[in-house]
């Protein structure tokens, strides 16, 4: 019996965000890329606000893109969402590219936001 994950997240959804800053600024969102702390994986840095159904998002944008994850390490704190994954092409390799890089930020942000 599969999971409806999507409407299970939209069911649960806060009328507005349960963090705020001091100022009333949410949390901007980080995609940091590093390919030099690991020497078989990308490690990719993600801060954000943290919101109902975040990981949900951020594993599928990876799975949409054919990225495999082989280590996650998740942290909140204060409302903030501190989450870096080793990740790698299918084919195991480092992601390198500047432009598969934009374009795999481009769609975190995008999931993301959707939430």
């Amino acid at each position: 019996h599969a999971v409806d994950f999507p409407m299970l997240i939209a069911r649960r959804k806060l009328p507005r965000p349960a963090y705020h800053s001091l100022e009333g600024e949410r949390i901007a969102t980080r995609i940091d890329f590093d390919n030099e702390t690991s020497g078989t994986a990308t490690v990719l840095d993600i801060e954000t606000e943290d919101r109902l159904g975040l990981l949900y998002a951020i594993s599928r944008v990876f799975a949409e893109l054919g990225l495999d994850i082989s280590l996650a390490k998740i942290s909140t704190e204060k409302g903030a969402a501190i989450d870096t994954f080793y990740v790698t092409e299918g084919f195991g390799q480092k992601i390198l590219d500047p432009a598969r890089q934009a374009q795999i930020a481009d769609k975190l942000r995008q999931g993301i936001s959707s939430l």
